[in-house]
């Protein structure tokens, strides 16, 4: 039988391991447009 302390634990790691998952997700996309971001401000997209 497990100890209660431990799975308890485990709930905790777990939630900080889908934080750091959902962090590391929000700056892949951050930096997959900042290029974007970076070419229209300097106005390299004309019209």
């Amino acid at each position: 039988m497990e100890n209660p302390g431990q799975t308890e634990r485990e709930a905790d790691v777990q939630q900080k391991a889908i934080r750091a998952q959902r962090i590391l997700y929000i700056l892949m996309c951050v930096l997959m447009l900042l290029p974007l971001v970076v070419a229209w401000l300097t106005g390299a997209f004309r019209v």
